[in-house]
């Protein structure tokens, strides 16, 4: 294959990715072309079944290598204040006797947060 189809393939595969998020696994398939598509151009590789077996192994190197770590780096890191919603409807169970218009103690979830009366 000519090394501008394997450019063409990388960038389109690269744009495929970043408009329909597949996970990076679209992205590593086009760095994959993009660099079998360099190594043509310089005529390092000439035979096609040679370049396919280049873009297999690329593809598979760099997804077994470097897209765990890429996952985690990105990974979805839970806010505070969703932990907070999530408490939004539970009832605490007081741990003693609450005063109107006072402070106490409360257990919600096996912690105890500080219990306020408001009658």
């Amino acid at each position: 294959m000519e090394w501008w189809y394997w450019i063409l393939l990388g960038l389109i595969l690269l744009g495929v990715e970043l408009a329909a998020p597949s996970g990076f696994y679209l992205m590593f398939l086009g760095l994959a072309a993009l660099c079998v598509g360099t190594l043509v151009s310089l005529g390092m590789a000439k035979t096609v079944w040679l370049q396919w077996v280049l873009f297999s192994g690329l593809s598979v190197m760099a997804l077994l290598f470097f897209r765990g770590p890429l996952l985690a780096r990105f990974k979805y890191k839970e806010r505070p204040h969703d932990i907070v919603d999530a408490l939004l409807g539970e009832i605490p169970v007081p741990l003693e006797d609450v005063e109107p218009g006072s402070t106490g103690k409360a257990e919600l979830r096996g912690i105890e947060p500080p219990a306020i009366s408001r009658t």
